[in-house]
């Protein structure tokens, strides 16, 4: 799928985002990525965020993803 938007659009910056290891907001993560930003992202449980960090670096050849655990309800 091609994107309207550059893919520059986000060079240079960060996007932090809590529960970017699964669902919408893993797409979310994918599209920062793809438009050039790193992204940090948040989640409950590290065993999927270590799998997101893996698989979005993969998918989207953007290096620049990190992620830890946090529970923003706390």
């Amino acid at each position: 799928m091609t994107s309207v938007f550059h893919p520059d659009l986000y060079k240079g910056k960060l996007a932090l985002i809590s529960g970017g290891a699964t669902g919408i907001c893993y797409e979310i993560s994918k599209q920062f990525l793809l438009h050039g930003a790193s992204v940090y992202i948040i989640s409950r449980k590290i065993e999927n965020i270590k799998k997101a960090v893996a698989s979005l670096a993969a998918e989207t050849g953007n290096k620049n993803i990190w992620g830890s655990s946090c529970d923003v309800r706390k």
